[in-house]
């Protein structure tokens, strides 16, 4: 399960890093 926790702050990283580009519409 630590691993599904790693790719998931993993992937709202690289979220957060494309808001930087493109803004949010969540």
């Amino acid at each position: 399960m630590v691993a599904l926790c790693s790719s998931f702050t993993l992937l709202f990283i690289l979220v957060t890093t494309g808001t930087d580009r493109v803004p949010q519409a969540s």
